[in-house]
């Protein structure tokens, strides 16, 4: 029985896999006929196959099967290819054989006797014939290669299921028919860049998309449309389950050994993530390119569907397989920013050049991967992930190399107290910075002291310079505004307290038994409560 193959003519490609549609055209007799059709991949879904013919044909009886398994007793393509393949390992190991008997007998020094004659004209064919066979080896040698090539292919094909089903035509004729599946070996991921030239301009978003496959087979001038979510995996709906009300248990039931507050508490936290900085700004001049234009492909039409967005190309494509993957342009937006210079010279002596924007101008979809170019030059990449409950979202631009900081202790002073029985130590640093630019700028320094967690442990802060103090937090942050090469200095000094027969221990991470207020569970990050009021460490 022939096997009917198909070619591709379009895919939808999800986040995670693809909805494939394939053509081919077919010859059915009158009434029934039982057919074979090609074109469905390891991969694929064999429950979601859907076939499409005209209406003057019917189908019945569909399903797949494995051809190895069930073309076993059938003259396939590999068993003949195979054949070939050895017909010439014999042809080339006796052209080999060949070749070692001219040499070996062109040894005459065993013979008694030799005929100068003949001796004299078997020397004068020897190299030809034996570059003859030489010749001939690496001829079938390439025959043989492209042959095992063809196999390996051909395998990969009779591995791949077929559809077998009946159909039933009105009368004989040849009919067109398409074949859609969906196929889990495939996918697309955005991969945005970030333009801007910085100074109250706004931010160029160009969306881009990564196409790779891995189905064995390459997509060939194929009309591709892609979709930002992925095919509804199931039908599970989101339960609203009771919600019960109980008496609040006393405080220290709460917080007394493994109690119940305390196994609550790390059920109720919430992650936090930090933003690495870009990469820093290449300083070497680029190339003029005045008389030059970005080549870049048509850009994609938007479909907002009721889930979710497509894009759909508007040239077809080539999405070769098992490769580092395609790139298409899609879309291009602009967003206004706010631009600003921040510093934290307790983390990094550098100032960070940012753009500010408001968090719902973002398409709620963006994540990913963002390259950013400040004045078309590459600044570097940075993870666009935001946070869809804040107001704004920072994307670094990388550093301003002439903005010099510089952040010492000048002063750190250890003390006791015999009467209250406590250790002190004060400390206190400057905070320099210089600018070398021919303009005034304002930098947003940022700095902190540290925030207690237990009540024998305070913190007292001595000096800001009229920086603004965030009490749950400790950190403290400047608005400084400085003219062209001048420097300014901002000091901040702080007095920590504790018990003379402890150790001070510092944590970037909030101990989890105090994270929680005992009275109304809202977080702390401070000694009192931010909603309740309640003085944490008086409770404990």
């Amino acid at each position: 029985m022939s096997i009917n193959n198909t070619v591709i003519q379009e895919v939808q490609v999800y986040r995670r896999g693809a909805e494939i549609t394939r053509k081919g055209t077919i010859s059915l007799e009158e009434g029934r006929n039982r057919v074979r059709i090609a074109g469905l991949s390891e991969n694929s879904d064999a429950n979601s196959l859907k076939l499409f013919f005209p209406e003057s044909v019917t189908g019945n009886n569909i399903h797949t099967i494995n051809p190895a398994m069930d073309l076993q007793d059938e003259e396939k393509e590999s068993d003949e290819i195979t054949q070939k393949i050895e017909f010439l390992t014999k042809e080339i190991e006796i052209l080999n054989e060949q070749q070692q008997l001219w040499k070996t007998n062109g040894n005459f020094q065993k013979l008694n006797s030799v005929d100068m004659k003949d001796m004299e004209s078997y020397i004068e064919k020897l190299p030809d014939r034996v570059m003859e066979i030489f010749h001939k080896i690496a001829e079938l040698g390439k025959e043989k290669e492209q042959l095992e090539k063809k196999l390996n292919k051909v395998l990969e094909q009779e591995r791949k299921p077929i559809i077998e089903a009946d159909f039933y035509a009105e009368k004989a004729g040849t009919y067109p028919f398409r074949l859609q599946y969906h196929d889990y070996a495939a996918r697309w991921n955005p991969v945005y860049e970030v333009h801007t030239e910085g100074k109250g301009e706004d931010l160029e978003f160009r969306l881009r998309a990564n196409i790779t496959q891995t189905t064995n087979e390459d997509w060939k001038d194929v009309q591709i449309s892609l979709f930002t979510g992925n095919p509804s995996i199931s039908n599970d709906l989101p339960i609203l389950n009771p919600l019960y009300l109980n008496i609040r248990q006393e405080v220290q039931n709460t917080f007394m050994g493994a109690g119940k507050g305390m196994a609550r508490a790390p059920m109720m936290m919430a992650s936090s993530m930090a933003m690495a900085d870009s990469a820093p700004i290449f300083e070497e001049d680029m190339e003029e390119t005045a008389n030059f234009k970005r080549i870049e492909t048509p850009q994609a039409e938007v479909n907002d569907n009721d889930t979710m967005t497509e894009y759909a190309l508007s040239a077809k494509q080539d999405i070769l397989s098992n490769n580092e993957g395609t790139i298409v342009d899609l879309h291009t937006f602009s967003i206004p920013a706010d631009y600003k210079l921040i510093a934290v010279p307790k983390m990094d002596n550098h100032a960070y050049l940012c753009a500010e924007i408001k968090t719902e101008d973002l398409p709620v979809m963006i994540r990913g991967t963002a390259s950013v170019y400040l004045n078309n030059a590459y600044a570097g990449n940075i993870q666009i992930s935001p946070n869809m409950t804040q107001e704004t979202f920072r994307i670094s631009l990388g550093k301003d190399e002439k903005i010099q900081i510089q952040r010492k202790e000048i002063m750190k002073k250890n003390a006791s107290a015999l009467i209250r029985n406590q250790k002190t130590r004060e400390q206190e640093y400057e905070i320099l910075l210089s600018n070398k630019k021919q303009e005034e700028v304002t930098i947003h320094v940022s700095d902190q002291v540290p925030v207690s967690q237990d009540k024998t442990i305070t913190v007292d802060t001595l000096k800001t310079d009229q920086g603004k103090v965030d009490e749950l937090t400790g950190k403290i942050t400047w608005e400084i505004t400085l003219q062209p090469n001048t420097s300014k200095s901002v000091h901040l000094a702080y007095r920590t307290a504790w018990p003379k027969d402890k150790d001070l221990q510092e944590s970037r991470t909030a101990s989890l038994s105090r994270q929680f207020c005992p009275v109304c569970s809202s977080r702390v990050y401070g000694r009192f409560c931010p909603e309740c009021g309640a003085d944490v460490n008086a409770m404990r």
